[in-house]
């Protein structure tokens, strides 16, 4: 028997005995071999309904439906969710609507970080800033595949979107990465391995939407691909940093940041909520003596700034 297996047979016999907790446990460790298997994900949303957590469970499901697509025991499942899963908010705005609905089931962003993330890349079209888009932590790919999308209906220029993910999950954290409760990242169960999903679920989204063209798809950990391309990125109009880690966000900001142009947005998710992605980006300002005023993400969630 295969480690996965063994994590999973365990898992499972947890959580029939009554012990969600512990099979989430378990179901850590097997997600952290990064071998992906049908019905992990399934099993670790049954442990996060066991202890009441909807929304983990609801995120859990579509991750397993980006490696499994016709997996029918989760579509089911997520039909099924008890409460309000939807995460629906109105922005009486008849262009992302519509586009927000069709890129749903491919992204891990609830709808306010999405919304300001529409709202920035428009603003930088708008204003004709010069340079490409570059977004590290792609997950299914549905930010990617707006950003694109904003891009065809509202650049005056040519841009690419160019897309970091290790498409495998997340890298293992180190001790700065908590939660700002203090709850370590692994112990959370979004640790090494989650957030994963095949490069084919952004090509998926990318065209239904038509913007394949659009994207460069760089698969692999940031410190290993970033420098085979960062050639191709002399300017950037938009930085989105979705990375969580205190290692991954400090390289990118170490690399990346005098690269936005003046007038570019920087969109750093998850300030204020992995402490390690917030000692990176304090760390990272207070070294380079820059003193920008970083806004708050509105619904929460992270903050932006606009390059001066």
């Amino acid at each position: 028997m295969s480690h996965l297996d063994d994590h999973i047979d365990k898992a499972r016999t947890l959580l029939r005995d009554g012990h969600p907790r512990t099979a989430l446990d378990e179901l850590i460790e097997a997600k952290r071999l990064r071998e992906p298997r049908q019905g992990l994900d399934v099993l670790r949303a049954d442990c996060f309904l066991a202890m009441g957590e909807y929304a983990q469970a609801h995120e859990s499901l579509l991750e397993e439906l980006r490696f499994f697509p016709d997996n029918a025991v989760a579509c089911e499942a997520l039909k099924n969710l008890p409460g309000d899963m939807s995460r629906e908010i109105t922005h009486e705005d008849s262009e992302f609507e519509p586009l927000l609905a069709k890129i749903r089931p491919y992204t891990m962003l609830p709808v306010n970080r999405l919304y300001n993330l529409y709202l920035r890349a428009k603003e930088v079209c708008a204003h004709d800033i010069p340079g490409d888009f570059a977004e590290f932590g792609v997950a299914g790919g549905g930010s990617t595949a707006m950003l694109a999308a904003v891009i065809r209906n509202h650049s005056s220029r040519p841009r690419t979107v160019h897309a970091f993910d290790t498409f495998s999950g997340m890298p293992d954290p180190c001790s700065l990465d908590c939660l700002h409760t203090g709850t370590p990242a692994d112990a959370t169960g979004w640790g090494a391995g989650t957030c994963a999903a095949p490069t084919e679920s952004l090509r998926t989204i990318c065209n239904h939407l038509g913007v394949l063209d659009m994207v460069r798809i760089n698969e692999g950990l940031f410190q290993e691909t970033l420098p085979l391309v960062k050639q191709d990125m002399t300017t950037l109009a938009l930085l989105h940093g979705d990375a969580d880690w205190y290692e991954s966000m400090r390289y990118i900001l170490m690399t990346c940041f005098d690269t936005v142009g003046t007038g570019g947005a920087v969109i750093l998710d998850d300030y204020g909520y992995w402490d390690g992605c917030t000692k990176a980006v304090d760390e990272f300002f207070a070294i380079s003596r820059q003193t920008p005023e970083l806004r708050p993400i509105k619904g929460g969630g992270g903050v932006w700034l606009r390059k001066e």
